[in-house]
């Protein structure tokens, strides 16, 4: 999924949300290819929030005014730095220069984006100190309507059973 909308009345979403779960972000450079054997080092940020388990948003910074946003599977980076993995709108997959790919694709266009494994793998390993994979479901906040059945049905969140206090 990605935001591209850099328009004089664009909102800065991911910058304005006050989430008080704990997060791990990281910054570094990546080559953005934009024709075979012609790239473009861009800055780039990786975001981690403990209470969105399932998700890493990553910023591209453009000469835009806003950065372009996409928001996909921490796992295809966990699988990505391994083998090639993912479908449809984001892959990734390992070379044999420390480097991973990752493909970004949507209606607008494709995005081809290499990038060095060191601090992509320190990264992913604060995310696990966070929220460690296997364990996203105790992390994902409830939305209303599960939260309503749960009352509905006199069953806690935790799986128990008996009244909330």
């Amino acid at each position: 999924m990605a935001d591209a909308d850099n328009g004089p009345n664009s909102s800065d979403v991911w910058q304005e949300r006050a989430s008080p779960a704990p997060r791990a972000t990281g910054e570094w450079l990546v080559k953005f290819m934009l024709a075979e054997g012609w790239a473009v080092p861009m800055l780039s940020r990786f975001t981690y929030l403990a209470d969105d388990p399932y998700a890493v948003h990553l910023e591209f910074h453009l000469a835009m005014k806003n950065p372009v946003r996409w928001a996909f599977a921490r796992e295809i980076l966990i699988e990505g730095v391994l083998r090639s993995t993912g479908r449809g709108d984001v892959r990734a997959w390992p070379t044999y220069e420390d480097t991973l790919w990752l493909c970004l694709h949507n209606l607008e266009g494709e995005a081809l984006v290499e990038m060095p494994i060191a601090p992509l793998n320190d990264w992913l390993e604060r995310t696990y100190e966070l929220v460690s994979p296997g364990q996203e479901h105790r992390h994902q906040a409830l939305d209303a309507d599960t939260w309503l059945w749960h009352l509905v049905n006199d069953k806690r969140p935790d799986g128990g059973e008996g009244k909330h206090r």
